[in-house]
């Protein structure tokens, strides 16, 4: 059983969750649009997907990141973050996971991202990080390393043994907050260690 509550352009949809008898009947002295449906085979997650990703992988993230100052704006290639990243059970059975990455250079963090077929969705996390700016737009000026309290979200995909997830970033350095940093595609290549 499917119902269907409208308010002028907006709606809701209530899906039986089969653990409570006539729980559709609250809805028949409203506006409410009553479906019967077979929603058992719906998918709404993937277990077995999620338990595939299960394990240990060598990870490396890498992108451009532009930082934004009094000074203006400079754009930067990021020097290569690398590490071990850990998949963990989550609440497996609704298709979530538990996502750690240790950097090499110190530091970790995890956030939780939802399996659906072969793409995952990460969830809005937020963590610090030490970004060490590689070669800059402007190849004069000198290298620079910066500490970001950095807010992140993205969405990837899975293929065997292979994980690619694209994140966007940003954030405040954390000794000076009107230095702000942005990471349009930050891109995490993880492989499964064997």
């Amino acid at each position: 059983m499917l119902a269907v509550r409208f308010s002028g352009h907006a709606f809701a949809v209530f899906l039986d969750n089969l653990d409570e008898e006539g729980w559709h009947e609250r809805f028949r002295d409203d506006d409410s649009i009553l479906y019967d449906i077979d929603a058992y085979d719906l998918a709404f997650d993937d277990r077995e997907r999620a338990e595939s990703l299960l394990g240990d992988y060598s990870y490396k993230i890498s992108g451009e990141v532009t930082i934004t100052s009094d000074n203006g704006e400079v754009t930067h290639l990021m020097v290569n973050k690398r590490g071990q990243m850990n998949i963990l059970r989550d609440h497996i059975s609704d298709g979530h996971v538990t996502i750690t990455l240790n950097e090499s250079t110190g530091g970790a963090y995890y956030c939780s991202a939802l399996v659906k077929g072969d793409s995952l969705i990460v969830e809005p996390h937020s963590f610090s990080t030490n970004i060490i700016t590689g070669e800059n737009i402007n190849p004069m000026e000198e290298d620079h390393s910066y500490v970001f309290s950095i807010a992140a979200s993205g969405k990837g995909v899975h293929n065997g043994d292979i994980i690619l997830i694209e994140e966007q970033w940003s954030g405040t350095q954390s000794s000076n907050d009107a230095q702000r940093l942005e990471g349009g595609k930050m891109l995490l290549l993880a492989e499964k260690n064997e």
